[in-house]
């Protein structure tokens, strides 16, 4: 049987309602398997987009999600624990000992996946969960299986966008614990906050953000490679401000601007996450939908097609006419101790799709690269990128990508 969405609220808030027993004989023991499931509407779920997951707003397995089971008569909670992560009963639990009394049935905004625990907490103000809950549930008769759909809601756009991920890699993370919240940045839109959290505008503010597959996975993309790095920020800088030749139309931090290569970096590793997250890296072919609402690839203050390639020339009869690779090198003249996001996201693609270097090395390389002691001016960040992955043993797969994208000045 399935469940439809009802409503989902902050767990903080969550009253319950009192019940009565259901009619019938005396109680007896009743066994279910619950399953859970998300409801999504991603914005960037368009098969055109090129990418080969969540290419639809099907609904996406709540696999480890956690699950409450409260009796109504009396608020006691009779079952709380987590979903199956995977396997034949992935996002299913069993629940036993239950009589034909009605529950409520809590679908709470956390998940156990990859050995890691994912939370979507309210603000940082409170650190509540979210919860979508179905307040009048009587188990049947007959036991058997009873799927529970939550409803369209910023919490389930991100923890499916964030369970997809982490499933595609746990990037050698364990026992982490990945904070989202569903509050603004302070400094406006999605980022990761200082306190090493990932702050992603609600969408009643700003529309597109968690509506958004590709924003979150970037977004999540800065929290994997912070705690990667022994949760150590990337010391770099947006200052640097290039001429309008050199960048989408004059801004020092967009995917096709010229940029201090630290932050070129920063920004690209991230992009690559997200790109990872719902690419096929079996296949050479990779498709990006940069979140921004265009990219102005010929500096012509017309902005073009956002849907990419992350692994060849920019997909858009506007874009400059440049090979696959090097960006930064054909169309800003190739600076030294500058780059261009764009590049590092296709050096990480070529990196996992031509060498098959598993995600949890490439985290390594970013690691011994020591990013949190780069100089925020770009000098000396290929370099220890360089010597980085030679210290992890791929030194000349990454120096032949890094030469061949751009990112090695």
């Amino acid at each position: 049987m399935s469940r439809r969405p009802l409503a989902w609220k902050s767990l903080g808030r969550l009253g319950l309602c009192a019940g009565v027993l259901a009619p019938g004989g005396p109680a007896f023991a009743i066994d279910v398997e619950l399953c859970a499931r998300y409801a999504v509407d991603y914005a960037d779920a368009d098969a055109a987009v090129g990418d080969d997951y969540l290419t639809d707003n099907d609904e996406v397995l709540a696999s480890g999600v956690r699950i409450q089971v409260v009796r109504n008569s009396d608020s006691a909670i009779v079952f709380d624990g987590n979903a199956d992560d995977g396997g034949a009963d992935d996002g299913c639990v069993a629940v036993t000992g239950l009589t034909t009394t009605n529950y409520s049935v809590r679908v709470l905004s956390t998940a156990e996946v990859a050995g890691n625990t994912l939370k979507v907490w309210n603000n940082d103000s409170s650190n509540v969960l979210h919860a979508w809950v179905d307040p009048f549930w009587v188990p049947p008769l007959g036991g058997g299986t009873e799927t529970f759909t939550t409803s369209l809601g910023d919490p389930w756009r991100i923890l499916a966008t964030a369970t997809h991920a982490m499933h595609r890699s746990d990037a050698g993370l364990s026992g982490e614990n990945l904070v989202f919240y569903t509050q603004e940045c302070s400094g406006g839109g999605s980022c990761l906050g200082g306190n090493g959290r990932v702050y992603l505008c609600p969408s009643a503010t700003c529309s597109n953000n968690p509506h958004n597959k590709t924003l979150v996975g970037h977004e999540m993309g800065h929290l994997v490679f912070f705690l990667g790095n022994g949760k150590d920020f990337t010391s770099f800088s947006y200052a640097y401000t290039p001429g309008t030749s050199d960048s989408d139309g004059g801004s020092g931090h967009r995917i096709n601007s010229e940029e201090y290569q630290g932050a070129a970096a920063n920004e690209g590793i991230a992009h690559f996450w997200a790109a990872f997250a719902f690419n096929d890296d079996t296949e050479s072919d990779c498709g990006f939908d940069y979140y921004a609402s265009s990219v102005d690839w010929d500096y012509d203050s017309f902005g073009e097609e956002d849907q990419i390639s992350c692994e060849g020339a920019p997909d858009s009869s506007g874009a400059p006419t440049v090979d696959g690779a090097d960006y930064h090198g054909d169309v800003c003249g190739g600076t030294a101790d500058k780059g261009v996001e764009y590049d590092w996201l296709r050096l990480g693609w070529d990196l996992v799709s031509d060498e098959s270097i598993p995600m949890e090395d490439i985290v390594d390389i970013w690691d011994l690269a020591d990013p949190d002691a780069w100089n925020t001016n770009g000098s000396g960040v290929a370099e220890a990128m360089s010597d980085a992955a030679d210290t992890v043993g791929w030194g000349a797969e990454y120096d032949y990508w890094a030469d061949f994208n751009g990112t090695d000045r």
